[in-house]
């Protein structure tokens, strides 16, 4: 059985907004029509008036927002004050998954560290192997892996930090894991990230994610907040301020800066990263070939400085 979490938010005549969790109502299932019942009876049992509400809000899940049938479209047949609005939260959320997609080197970079939370936390003896080396490599003392969840809000920067801030210990995980580990797929999959976090592309990627959601994050922990209540506009001018922060970035002198600091951080690992590389030119089938020369980056600078360019382009 399913778990629907009642919130309501309400005004006073001095229209200072409140919201207060109500509870959990267990439903059967996540049809529409099952949920708008449990909300009808919840404004029963409480003997609120569904003529008094004037807003409701969603994620864009179809049970809830659908056009037809959704419970956002039941509720203003009944009362059509109730206009729907998608959650600025959950949109956030979105738009930074977007960005990452459209950017190779960051969309690749968490997809290695999903797998990478995944095959410690998914094992208790890499945990507890992990913990162990974590002990003794450490100084000083680091956090743990924090799971990365790609359908979570968006904190995941904690999760790119925990693994950057423990490199060292991950890369000794994996050899000590092989020593115990037969199966020949999770074998392959140990040996896949092993190899990986090699690779200076890799590195680059994820402190780069790291630095550009850690903005996001911090966007999305003011809107949530509960110490401060935020209005709108109030809400829209935080936003324009991680913008304009976004966009100071977007330099020659910050990606210089940028480049020094991932350079600097590879350097200090122990384990051995590779040296930055250009990507391996491919040619294009013939049907696609137009006959021009296809432009390439004449240096590794220019290379990942467009990487650079291109990721903040993408969150902004």
């Amino acid at each position: 059985k399913e778990q629907l979490v009642i919130c309501l938010r309400w005004g006073h005549h001095d229209l200072v907004p409140h919201e207060d969790f109500i509870g959990l109502y267990e439903i059967p299932n996540t049809e529409a029509s099952t949920i708008f019942q449990a909300l009808q009876d919840v404004f029963l049992r409480f003997n609120l008036k569904i003529r008094k509400v004037c807003g409701q809000c969603y994620d864009m899940a179809a049970s809830m927002a659908g056009v037809r049938n959704g419970v956002a479209t039941k509720l203003k047949v009944i009362e059509p004050k109730a206009v729907y609005m998608h959650c600025y939260g959950h949109a956030l959320n979105l738009a930074c998954s977007d960005a990452l997609q459209a950017c190779p080197v960051m969309r690749d970079a968490l997809e290695y560290a999903r797998e990478i939370t995944k095959l410690i936390k998914d094992s208790p003896r890499r945990d507890a192997i992990f913990c162990k080396l974590k002990e003794t490599i450490s100084a000083p003392p680091t956090a743990g892996i924090r799971v990365l969840c790609p359908t979570r809000w968006t904190v995941r920067a904690e999760a790119l930090t925990s693994i950057a801030e423990n490199y060292d210990v991950l890369c000794q995980v994996w050899e000590e894991a092989l020593d115990y580990v037969k199966d020949t797929e999770m074998r392959c999959r140990i040996r896949g990230i092993a190899s990986c976090m090699t690779t200076f592309k890799f590195f680059f990627g994820l402190l780069l994610a790291e630095m550009l959601l850690n903005h996001c994050d911090n966007l999305s922990k003011a809107l949530q907040s509960k110490t401060k209540e935020l209005s709108a506009s109030e809400g829209q001018y935080v936003a324009s301020l991680t913008v304009t922060t976004l966009e100071l970035l977007r330099s020659e002198d910050s990606f210089q800066l940028f480049w020094e600091k991932v350079k600097l951080c590879a350097a200090k690992l122990t384990c051995v990263i590779g040296e930055p590389e250009l990507p391996r030119r491919r040619r294009p089938p013939r049907w696609l070939d137009s006959g021009a020369a296809p432009f390439h980056h004449t240096s590794v600078n220019s290379y990942y400085k467009s990487l650079y360019f291109d990721g903040l382009d993408n969150i902004i």
